[in-house]
């Protein structure tokens, strides 16, 4: 699992484009008919890519570049 390393304040996201809700932090990844985003929940930190329509995820590494070239995410357990 990918997440937002605990010494980061979340709102650094706002700086790459992320916005923020009550709950997470979410980007439009550009696929718009399907409505994919990157949602980084407030208190566990986790990184997913989500579907609105659906409520699927997917692999969130390719649209996550700036963040980890940025140092703001690690790898925890599998």
């Amino acid at each position: 699992m990918l997440k937002i390393k605990d010494n980061v304040d979340l709102e650094q996201l706002l700086k790459y484009g992320y916005e923020s809700l009550s709950t997470c932090y979410f980007k439009d990844v550009g696929q718009v008919q399907w409505q994919w985003v990157i949602r980084i929940d407030n208190k566990t930190k986790e990184i997913k890519c989500w579907n609105f329509h659906n409520g699927k995820t997917k692999e969130p590494t390719p649209y996550i570049q700036d963040l980890i070239q940025a140092g703001l995410v690690e790898k925890v357990g599998e």
